[in-house]
């Protein structure tokens, strides 16, 4: 899937649904990025949509190749859809992340 092909993908929530109630399902957000990090094998982002933000991390034992690459050339206000699960993490906003 290049990076303009969304692959039929369609948006399951948006970051306000987000809750620790779902942890474990997969799930589809659609945003733009606000803040980014990395940690060297671990990068994070902050997705942003109408209704709020949700961290979303990726760290390189758990992903692609392509898709850690991928997020490390993002920048602020990019475009994203992410598909992954949710996950319980304390120190995330919201006590949750994808």
């Amino acid at each position: 899937m290049g990076p303009y092909d969304l692959g039929g993908w369609r948006r399951t929530h948006f970051t306000s649904q987000i809750t620790p109630e779902l942890e474990g399902r997969e799930v589809v957000l659609m945003g733009y990025v606000g803040a980014l990090r990395d940690l060297g094998g671990l990068r994070f982002l902050t997705l942003h949509d109408r209704e709020g933000f949700v961290q979303v991390t990726a760290p390189r034992a758990k992903v692609s190749e392509e898709v850690f690459r991928e997020m490390g050339q993002l920048s602020p206000q990019s475009c994203v859809a992410v598909k992954g699960r949710v996950v319980l993490a304390r120190q995330a906003p919201g006590g949750v992340e994808v």
